[in-house]
């Protein structure tokens, strides 16, 4: 049990615990709190008080569950949650309160749900981390409705299936859509595209988007300017557009596109090639050698005859 009571603590660092149970009260001036890697639960949330400074609140890796409404709602100057790695379970009102909040993490905690209206009067918030969970499909499309001022959506590594424009068209401000990972096989791109004019990067690697579609997309990326990503590890033997892999029995090659995609034929003769060139050098290398071997056996047996005239 930690029950931390300094009214001058700006920093407190207790990461990397085993702690089961947390208090704090009495630290006014308090500013960051990081509680991550421990064994806390929500009922350690109802004892952080007078924290009316705090910026950032670090719960990673811990066994939190259930967030009631207005849990984090005395926390009223918070700019960084950090709730990533744990068991979360939302509701309507888990993040009422928090008028300040520019980044918000709920990375890898088995969330399959959004509740409607969870991120409503989040007005401030720019960064919004839902990846690695287990998302099917956005119950509703005002679900991003409060997040006017957005520029950092990661929903990767779900289980989506399809992005429409609906969804994200409250989201005027968004630089950065990462839906790499999914089950995505249809993106309403053109409209996405055209409708958020900051978008630079649209993250589609890993879905199952069809090659069709996949060049339709990367096209059309190409056109408006926005980055697409490559997948870092390639298996030049797959089926891909540009470098990112794609589902069908057809083969697109487009001329446009061919510098950025090797098929893998293409790739085997280099490799052959480049072993025949090693083969031909070893070759060279062992005839000028025996002929260099011959030279001077020849030279010393004339050298020899000569010794024998003078005799």
């Amino acid at each position: 049990m930690y029950l931390v009571t300094k009214k001058n603590l700006e920093y407190l660092d207790l990461s990397n615990n085993k702690l089961k149970y947390f208090s704090l009260s009495n630290t006014p001036m308090l500013e960051y709190i990081n509680l991550a890697n421990n064994m806390l639960d929500t009922v350690s949330l109802n004892h952080v008080n007078n924290t009316n400074y705090l910026k950032t609140f670090i719960l990673s890796n811990n066994t939190i569950e259930d967030i009631h409404p207005y849990t984090f709602e005395k926390h009223v100057g918070l700019e960084i949650l950090n709730l990533a790695n744990n068991n979360v379970k939302l509701c309507n009102n888990s993040f009422s309160g928090l008028l300040r909040l520019t980044d918000l993490s709920m990375r890898n905690n088995n969330i399959d749900e959004i509740p409607p209206g969870l991120f409503d009067n989040l007005n401030n918030l720019r960064k919004l981390d839902l990846s690695k969970n287990r998302i099917k499909y956005f119950t509703s499309n005002s679900t991003f409705q409060g997040l006017s001022n957005l520029e950092i959506l990661n929903i990767s590594y779900n289980s989506l299936q399809e992005i429409n424009y609906p969804l994200l068209q409250p989201l005027k401000n968004l630089n950065v859509l990462d839906i790499a990972g999914n089950r995505v096989h249809y993106i309403q791109y053109d409209l996405i595209i055209s409708d958020l004019p900051l978008l630079s990067v649209l993250n589609i690697k890993s879905n199952y988007l069809s090659c069709e579609l996949l060049y339709k997309i990367i096209k059309y990326l190409r056109h408006k300017n926005v980055n697409y990503t490559i997948n870092e590890e390639f298996d030049y033997e797959k089926e891909n557009v540009a470098g990112i892999y794609c589902n069908s029995e057809k083969n697109v090659s487009p001329n446009s596109l061919k510098s950025e995609s090797i098929s893998g034929g293409s790739y085997a003769l280099v490799v052959i090639g480049g072993i025949l060139g090693v083969i031909l050098v070893l070759i060279v290398i062992v005839v000028s050698v025996f002929k260099i071997h011959v030279f001077l056996k020849r030279r010393k047996y004339k050298a020899d005859e000569f010794e024998l005239i003078d005799e």
